[in-house]
């Protein structure tokens, strides 16, 4: 039970990740914030501030059928700018999405993307725009830190509250014919301006809304458990769980509540700044590979194994999980320091 001892490389090299996190400017690195209802009608003008003239629109078919995206279309005219429409975007998407996606934004000659979606839409964009940029096969730029160049102003509008893509400088694809997930992580694909509108997430199915309400959930714990994690990391990851602990079962019950979906994106938002340094730990190694293998939606996968890998962790990880279960006031914790 609990951690096995690291070999010696393996604790060297996570030392030397620790410092060089400890030493990341988490503010800067964070994209600007549009929040609250009505935000997405700021899109146009963050854009034009941008310099911004053509953009490619990165959404799937449900959202633009719905008419969630055309507040964001309507901000991009109205402050004329022309709009091309990839719209191909599927649940983990593939690598050959990101190719016809940077067909697109090719034959328009665009110069900014807008991703209107959840983690799909918005990772499948950064990483179109990684390829436009620097156009070598995508595996290769799997890893951290192998772009040369930095992607085309990238706009990220949520439209579900978990993945925190808009705020991360990771993004997930799918090698379908190898049957796995792999993640391109670097700083150069972090978006410019993060749009949390709960306008945009009042319609969210049931299903999705607790799916994704895990995936942050999941995401705040593991960036607090992490030896990689700042004070700053560690105070967006704790202040995520809580509002999340708060928000997601209103949000599940009463998707019209406005004020729950928003507490909900600002949770994901904050869970995944905090990913950023910190980073994600053993449920999301494993998560990856059942999704790769099985196409298990990723907050589905995550809700299974979360409590399993905590209670892997064993006592290595109660002090710090009775410390949120305090901060949620959770079942006794408020007065217990061992097992929460």
């Amino acid at each position: 039970r609990g951690f096995a001892p690291m070999p010696l490389m393996h604790r060297v090299k996570s030392a030397l990740v620790g410092r060089v996190m400890a030493k990341m400017p988490l503010e800067r690195l964070l994209p600007r914030v549009e929040a609250g209802p009505g935000a997405a009608r700021q899109v146009g003008a963050r854009a034009r501030e941008l310099g911004i003239a053509r953009a490619l629109v990165v959404t799937d078919e449900v959202l633009l059928k719905i008419g969630v995206v055309e507040p964001v279309l309507a901000a991009l005219r109205e402050e004329g700018i022309e709009v091309a429409i990839f719209s191909g975007v599927q649940p983990d998407p593939a690598i050959e999405q990101v190719l016809l996606g940077a067909k697109i934004f090719q034959a328009n000659d665009c110069d900014g993307i807008v991703a209107v979606g959840g983690g799909s839409s918005i990772d499948c964009a950064k990483i179109v725009g990684a390829y436009v940029r620097d156009p070598r096969p995508i595996g290769e730029l799997a890893g951290a830190a192998k772009l040369r160049k930095r992607i085309p102003p990238l706009i990220a509008v949520a439209t579900t509250h978990g993945t925190g893509s808009e705020t991360t400088y990771a993004a997930v694809i799918t090698a379908p014919a190898e049957q796995r997930k792999f993640s391109i992580a670097d700083p150069k694909i972090m978006p410019k301006v993060a749009v949390l509108d709960p306008e945009l997430v009042v319609g969210l199915p049931k299903a999705i809304s607790a799916a994704t309400g895990m995936d942050a959930l999941t995401h705040a714990v593991e960036a607090y458990l992490s030896p990689w994690s700042t004070p700053s990391a560690r105070a967006r990851a704790e202040s995520a769980v809580v509002e999340v602990m708060a928000s997601i079962l209103t949000s599940y019950e009463r998707g019209d509540d406005l004020g729950a979906r928003e507490a909900m994106l600002r949770a994901s938002f904050n869970a995944g700044a905090a990913i950023n340094i910190g980073g994600v730990g053993y449920v999301h190694a494993i998560a990856h590979a059942i999704g790769g293998q099985f196409h298990t939606p990723h907050g589905d996968a995550n809700a299974m194994l979360l409590p399993l890998v905590l209670e892997f962790y064993g006592p290595a990880a109660y002090p710090q999980l009775a410390v949120l279960a305090r901060r949620c006031a959770i079942g006794g914790a408020a007065g217990r320091e061992g097992k929460p």
